[in-house]
């Protein structure tokens, strides 16, 4: 009986222990738990698909935490020198605590993901990690790496960074013509103010019409106008985004970590 019971516990415990591996992943370390176990497995299955179709690089890494004692560059960079990932690989911190996501590049990912490229990147997951929905984000991250390994940054920015253009060109004329419709609704508005407060009574409404008929109607065109306006375009596309915004640059700031390792990287808020 009673090694019936060790058996039991024993059988017990393998599965526990198989089952803590399972949801343990080699790219995914959620230190901040913002991920289900579902989510950490279709990420996980992801990130091996993009190493394996790619071959560029090795190891794709996504760490989150609730408050570090370092830098975003610092930590990040400290993270993937001293949890035995190759050297080429590329990782992306989110700090929840300080609001804080860090792109950490390294070997051959500095020179494949430039300055402005990580920029881009932080820039496309922003509304996501501001709603709070960090797989979609960590998914769109996945994606871009993906993207940019089987093509280019500069075909990346030219692609991703036109519909950011349009977006913002769109939001600054809104922004320009709101103070233009208000003052005209304020106008209006005064105008007809104006107009009630000095109507005259009439003492009989003998001078108001008192009958009325319609006895034919017919349409006049009056007049037409059209404005045209001129759209530059730049012959010259070479090196710039698609939205014809800044100009694309492949340069990569790097930095030399603890471990003595150079690394690239971008951040920012969220």
């Amino acid at each position: 009986m009673r090694r019936c019971f060790v058996l039991i516990a024993m059988l017990v415990m393998m599965n526990s222990m198989v089952a803590f591996a399972e949801s343990e992943s080699p790219f995914i370390d959620d230190g901040a738990n913002v991920l289900s176990s579902s989510e950490i497995s279709e990420l996980t299955a992801k990130i091996e698909k993009v190493l394996k179709d790619t071959f560029a690089i090795d190891n794709l890494v996504i760490v989150t935490r609730n408050g570090i004692d370092q830098s975003p560059e610092d930590f990040a960079a400290d993270y993937y020198d001293q949890n035995g990932y190759s050297e080429d690989g590329i990782l992306l911190l989110l700090d929840l605590e300080e609001r804080d996501w860090y792109i950490s590049t390294s070997g051959r990912a500095i020179s494949r993901f430039s300055d402005d490229t990580l920029d881009l990147m932080g820039t496309r997951m922003l509304s996501y990690l501001k709603d709070e929905r960090y797989d979609s984000a960590f998914s769109i991250f996945i994606d871009d790496v993906a993207y940019c390994l089987e093509n280019s940054g500069r075909e990346y920015w030219e692609r991703y960074n036109h519909h950011l253009d349009i977006r913002a060109s769109g939001l600054k004329i809104v922004l320009m013509m709101l103070p233009i419709a208000l003052t005209i609704a304020l106008i209006i508005i005064n105008i007809s103010v104006y107009m009630m407060n000095h109507v005259s009574r009439k003492k009989d409404a003998t001078k108001y019409a008192t009958d009325f008929k319609l006895i034919g109607k017919n349409d006049i065109f009056l007049r037409s106008h059209t404005t045209v306006t001129e759209i530059k375009t730049d012959n010259n596309s070479g090196g710039r985004g698609g939205g014809g915004g800044k100009s694309f640059s492949s340069r990569s700031t790097t930095r030399i970590g603890s471990s003595g390792r150079t690394h690239g990287g971008r951040g920012g808020k969220f």
